[in-house]
This record gives C-alpha cells, structure tokens and sequence, in this order.
C-alpha cells in the first residue's frame, strides 16, 4: 500500500533549535515586560539619558574640541538637568505664561514670554514677579559646579528690522536688555554668565535662553572651519 505524499520536510521543521531559540527570544521579551512594568519613571534620569543621547549623536559642525571623560560627560548632564528642572521650577511660581522650547544639545533651554510680565507696560521697571525671577536666576547662575558654567541670554523683539547705532540707545527693548543685564550682575550674577540683547521681531516678546557649557570647552578653535 502506497502512502500519501506529505511533502518534505524543511531543515528549520528538522532542527530543534529554532524552538528553543523562540522559547527564549519570547522569555526575554517577557522579562524586560516585567521590568517596565515594575519601574519607575525619574524625570531627571530620563533627562540625563536624553541629554546623552542627544549629544552623542547630533550632527554638529566638526569644531575642534576634547571629548569628555565619561565621568565628566554624566555629571555635566546631571548638573544639566538640575539646572533646568530649577529654572522651569522658578517660572512656573513666578510667570506661569512663559512656555518651554524643547531641550537642545542636552543643557540649553530657550523660554518664551510676553515682555510686559516682566516690566511694566512701556516701561523699564520689573513687576515684582519679575525681580522675584531676576533673584532666583541670579541664584541659579551661581550655583557651584567643578567645570560647568551657567549662561542666561536675554533677547527683546525690537520690531521687524533693528535700529542703525545711532537711534538704538533710546529704544524701550535695548533699555531693557541693559537693565536685565545690570540687575543680574547687581544681583551677584557671574558676568560672563550674562548676555542681553534684540533681535528682529514681535516687540511684546522676550526669549530667555539658558545653557550649561564645560569652561574648558569655552574656547573653540575654528582652524578645521577656514581650512
């Protein structure tokens, strides 16, 4: 008696292997399930992992600087982190309409808000929300850390085109930027961590960008730029 064809067998149907190895991939999987589901969520060590990454792979200009050790690298992004969780902290109690740009290159930070919430209307005098915010960022600006310095740039939309030398002094927003500036340094603001200008755009509008550098990494060579 003649059996029926069943076709032939393949090598993976042959080999035992291929059940144990998705016996294991699916007991891995089921693992790092289990891990997530039992976890839990720090923002600032997300923080730190993002800012890593970023930084590792973000596509620069191929400036000539160190690389850093990587017991360097964690505590720049560490102390990063802290910095900005403060400073959003600090705008949140005191000019809550500010909003948060997304975080680039790890530790800059842009905020954004209407320039009247931080002086009086077509004035040069802080509101007392603003010199609350002035003092914390004083603060913020000073605090210690081996290596790192911390940098507050004020920037005032002065309208769609900037004014020639000659007529800028008697501007409201270059008036302003001057006194943000002072106020800071009155303040005990290093200053070197102190930058306030204009730029071309809404004049109802201030942007505040904050960083966190390595000092050594402060002074770039730009011969790989002119080559």
């Amino acid at each position: 008696m003649q059996l029926p064809f069943t076709g032939a067998r393949t090598d993976s149907e042959r080999d035992p292997t291929v059940v144990v190895l998705l016996s294991l991939y699916l007991l891995l999987l089921a693992f790092f399930i289990l891990l997530n589901s039992i976890s839990n969520y720090e923002e600032t060590r997300a923080e730190v992992a993002i800012g890593s990454l970023t930084a590792t792979f973000r596509t620069d200009l191929p400036l000539q600087v160190d690389r850093m050790s990587a017991s360097t690298s964690t505590g720049y992004f560490r102390a990063a982190a802290a910095f900005r969780r403060d400073v959003r902290q600090l705008f949140e109690e005191t000019l809550p309409l500010a909003r948060f740009a997304p975080v680039q290159r790890g530790g800059t930070f842009r905020v954004t808000l209407p320039a009247d919430q931080l002086f009086h209307a077509g004035t040069t005098r802080f509101r007392v929300n603003g010199r609350r915010l002035l003092d914390g960022i004083a603060d913020s600006l000073n605090r210690q850390e081996p290596g790192l310095r911390f940098e507050a740039e004020l920037l005032l939309g002065a309208g769609p085109h900037l004014p020639d030398g000659a007529t800028s002094g008697a501007l409201l927003e270059v008036r302003r930027a001057g006194l943000f500036a002072r106020d800071l340094r009155a303040r005990g603001a290093p200053p070197t961590s102190i930058l306030a200008g204009i730029r071309p755009g809404d004049p109802g509008i201030a942007m505040i960008t904050f960083a966190a550098r390595v000092e050594r990494q402060a002074k770039i060579s730009f011969e790989s730029l002119v080559r």
